[in-house]
């Protein structure tokens, strides 16, 4: 369902003043992008913590919004939460499928990438986006999830590090369970024929 809001609730029902100022910058024409990095994600104090190494805002499109560290480790590329039509201010989903070229261009340079509208967080390793259709985030998650996952670990790398860890753990238990499974059904399908000698329950003893 698209959700829409209004001017005067912009003006009215809004808690903060940041809410309020970037939502009252989409309206007066600002690009969407920029108004929700302007206004939400870098006056977030857990997310400011986080920009503040390093941070470069990059408007070509080019490549990833912000690259947090030297050696290209670890990369952010914002899209936004609420666009202006001819009924008022839409808020967008983030579909990260949509994105997929983008991604895949964007991990050849970088070893993760975390692709955000501030509502929705996804985390794709550059060693599992071997084509444009074989990229998939290894972790999703929303606002109030990341923000605790980061004042858990207290640093964004090791918050991807152990995600994807756990990402890894669960697929190796899923394959183990599903091959499991497959040799129940191969050994099902087996008759087993003992012939010559029968044991005694003493000989098992």
């Amino acid at each position: 369902m698209t959700y829409y809001l209004c001017q005067d609730i912009v003006k009215s029902q809004l808690r903060t003043k940041e809410a309020k100022d970037y939502l009252e910058s989409i309206i007066k024409e600002s690009e969407p992008e920029d108004a929700l990095d302007e206004y939400l994600f870098q006056k977030d104090a857990t997310i400011g913590r986080i920009l503040r190494w390093r941070k470069r805002r990059d408007k070509t499109g080019k490549k990833p919004d912000y690259s947090l560290d030297e050696k290209k480790f670890i990369a952010i590329e914002l899209k936004s939460l609420f666009e202006r039509d001819k009924r008022g201010l839409r808020q967008k989903e983030l579909k990260w499928e949509r994105w997929k070229r983008q991604i895949y261009n964007y991990t050849r340079e970088t070893k993760y990438l975390v692709l955000t509208n501030y509502k929705k967080w996804y985390f794709f390793n550059a060693t599992d986006c071997i084509s444009e259709d074989k990229c998939e985030p290894f972790y999703e998650c929303d606002l109030l999830g990341f923000l605790a996952d980061f004042k858990r670990e207290g640093d964004l790398k090791e918050l991807i590090i152990r995600r994807e860890r756990e990402a890894e753990k669960e697929d190796l238990d899923e394959r183990f369970f599903r091959n499991l499974g497959e040799w129940v059904k191969v050994l099902e399908e087996i008759d087993f024929e003992v012939s010559g000698f029968i044991p005694k329950l003493k000989d098992l003893q």
